[in-house]
């Protein structure tokens, strides 16, 4: 190996419910040193949450280090009235049927 690594962990994402998914520098192990943010050194990293997560990966000429973030999509609340009018329950009616 003549030159330090280039990688990406791909761009951050926000979801509205998270899946579980496997990171990878899609780099051929011979050669390099990935350290996780947890301290793991494996080439991938299994993920089940949100949260960001970074991958540093060395070899002989350098080093270069990434990061993706997982977020959760804000929900807005829903509108429940305290008070619901006759004129509501009429169309709540009107639309069941």
């Amino acid at each position: 190996m003549n030159t330090p690594p280039v990688f990406s962990l791909g761009e951050d994402k926000i979801f509205c419910r998270f899946e579980s998914r496997t990171l990878s520098a899609d780099l051929e192990s011979d050669g390099f040193d990935f350290t996780w943010q947890d301290g793991s050194k494996e080439k991938t990293l299994h993920v089940v949450d949100y949260g960001i997560y970074w991958l540093k990966v060395e070899n002989a000429c350098g080093s270069a280090i990434d990061s993706i973030s997982f977020s959760q999509k804000e929900l807005k609340d829903p509108f429940f009235p305290n008070f619901i009018s006759p004129i509501m329950v009429t169309r709540i009616i009107n639309s069941l049927s």
